[in-house]
């Protein structure tokens, strides 16, 4: 292949989407002849088994005019993927959890890149971002606290404070009204007259 054909070649790519470069390059490597899919391969880095896919496609006169992909084509959705992946989460974040499982405030501390690669450990290719997606449609909360105040001993009214908390928040949400969270640090005396 000339230099001229290497140029035209990569100044043509930038330009077209995945389907006409599938077949640009495929028309290319047919000028070529023998070895060209291979010399198209190494100049552009595109698969040969794409270029190969395009030539079929010429070929065969199978190109759709419409679409760039066939109806359903892309990766599947996490969800769909690993079907089992919301449990696994649950099993990941099991310990690191706050407040109660069965009330309306829940969350959890747990580095969602520290779930991400103990997923990838168990053989699930999924990103911290789509972790993170998943724990919040879940209905945790992410939280990472600066000094966790968690480690030694509770304060005795923990548990009371809590269910207080989610009580209150159970009656306004069953009466249509909004809850918000408040996280505070600062603490401040009252004095009562």
């Amino acid at each position: 292949m000339d230099s001229i054909a290497e140029n035209r070649i990569t100044r043509m790519l930038p330009l077209l989407d995945e389907k006409q470069k599938r077949i640009y390059l495929a028309t290319e490597a047919e000028g070529l002849g023998y070895g060209g899919i291979k010399a198209i391969h190494e100049l552009t880095g595109v698969s040969q088994t794409t270029i190969i896919r395009g030539k079929k496609e010429l070929q065969e006169g199978t190109i759709e005019q419409s679409r760039v992909r066939k109806c359903g084509g892309g990766r599947k959705a996490t969800i769909q993927k690993y079907s089992n992946i919301e449990g696994e989460i649950e099993k990941i974040i099991s310990n690191n959890t706050f407040g109660n499982p069965e009330k309306t405030l829940l969350w959890t501390t747990k580095s969602l890149r520290n779930m991400e690669k103990t997923l990838r450990e168990k053989g699930f290719g999924i990103s911290h971002d789509t972790i993170g997606n998943i724990v919040r449609d879940m209905g945790y909360s992410l939280q990472h606290n600066q000094k966790m105040l968690q480690v030694g001993a509770p304060h005795p009214d923990r548990d009371a404070q809590f269910e207080y908390i989610n009580k209150k928040c159970g009656d306004f949400i069953l009466q249509g009204q909004p809850v918000i969270s408040v996280d505070t640090k600062k603490k401040e005396l009252i004095l009562t007259a």
